[in-house]
Formats: structure tokens, C-alpha cells, sequence
């Protein structure tokens, strides 16, 4: 994880990018800790699959997160569409409010 680690600070969006995607194979609370920082990545190809990962990892704690993304990215379609996916998957998990 060390090594994503590093690979999630590179200046490089398609590095970042292809760390998150390696994410999804951690099934750990440092997994999607990191995948919901990489929400705030400055390339929306990495916060789309930021997005995707979390949907992916299956963690209810992503729920907020993924809230504020949604209320946020008013420009980038692609990004809103896998947030909206995201939550779709992860609200099946957590019990209702």
C-alpha cells in the first residue's frame, strides 16, 4: 500500500489515476480512506475513479463523501454519474435513516 501511497502524490493524473483503480483490490479501511481523499484530486479523471473504487470497496463510510462530491462536481458529468453509482451500490448496504 506503501507504494500507491507514493503513486497517489505523483504529478502525473494518469499515475494517480491507475493507483486508484489498484485501491479497489485492498479491502481495507486504509483502502477507502485514501480513495475518499483522492475525491479531492485536482483531475476529475481521478476523482471518477475515486468514485467508482469507493462504490466498488463497499464501505457505508464512504456514503458522506460521495454526497459532498455529488453536490459539488456540477461540471463534470462523468464524475457525478459515478458518484450517483457509487451511492446507489453503498445505500443498499447501510441501513436506512
Amino acid at each position: 500500500m506503501a507504494f500507491l501511497s507514493d503513486c497517489m502524490d505523483d504529478e502525473d493524473f494518469i499515475v494517480r489515476r491507475e493507483a486508484v483503480v489498484a485501491l479497489e483490490r485492498f479491502s481495507s479501511k486504509q483502502a477507502v480512506n485514501a480513495a475518499v481523499k483522492m475525491l479531492h484530486d485536482g483531475h476529475w479523471a481521478v476523482r471518477r475513479y475515486a468514485a467508482r473504487a469507493l462504490g466498488n470497496l463497499g464501505d457505508a463510510s464512504a456514503i458522506e463523501p460521495l454526497n459532498e462530491l455529488l453536490l459539488r462536481e456540477i461540471w463534470q458529468h462523468l464524475v457525478r454519474k459515478e458518484a450517483a453509482l457509487a451511492l446507489k451500490k453503498l445505500r443498499g448496504l447501510s441501513p436506512p435513516q
